[in-house]
């Protein structure tokens, strides 16, 4: 979805009460919302990315830390508002030692910076081929197996070795579960791409 469309408001409330599939934003012009539930994003059970396509400023660029994913080029930019929350959440993004040097920068976060850490990808230029790029690559996952996933993240983050392959069997052993199971093991004796049904 689109942040600077005037229906951005209503779908993101939609897509947060009835999660059905992962969320991709875009931030292409001066999004209409204010900071979205940062909370809200974080509980969304699907994973949730964002594409930035110009620098994004102020409450929106906080918000923007519940995103596991960005896709940015080197003219993107988040520069995040003086207090707020945004310190805690973008350690979680970034790790302890870029969040504290993102503070004492005022707040400016480089693409360079989250590409380094991990947190953000290289994104084609124009629009409508970034986002593409963004559909493909939930698109060809397990909409179940997506779903096993962003909550798995979270709570392996700190956890000894032991518990977090703990977490990772239980997670492993739910993905079987799934009716998505045969058609991954049937793509992978046919050689064929795997075609699963996404909930739109």
């Amino acid at each position: 979805m689109d942040l600077a469309e005037p229906s951005a408001a209503e779908e993101l409330a939609r897509a947060l009460r009835e999660p059905r599939s992962p969320l991709l934003f875009v931030a292409s012009g001066r999004p209409i919302l204010g900071a979205p539930a940062v909370e809200a994003l974080l509980a969304h059970p699907y994973p949730v990315a964002g594409l930035l396509l110009r620098p994004v400023r102020g409450p929106w660029a906080e918000a923007l830390l519940a995103c596991d994913l960005l896709w940015g080029g080197p003219g993107t930019l988040l520069r995040f508002p003086p207090g707020g929350v945004w310190p805690a959440l973008l350690s979680l993004r970034v790790g302890a030692v870029g969040a504290a040097r993102v503070a004492f920068a005022g707040g400016a976060l480089s693409f360079a910076e989250a590409f380094q850490a991990g947190w953000c990808r290289a994104a084609p230029a124009a629009r409508d081929e970034a986002l593409a790029v963004g559909e493909r690559l939930f698109t060809s996952h397990s909409p179940g197996a997506l779903r096993l996933l962003r909550p798995l993240l979270y709570r392996e983050r700190g956890l000894a070795a032991a518990g977090a392959l703990a977490l990772e069997r239980h997670a492993f052993a739910l993905a079987w579960e799934l009716p998505d199971a045969k058609e991954g093991v049937a793509g992978f004796l046919e050689k064929r791409p795997l075609r699963f049904r996404t909930a739109r």
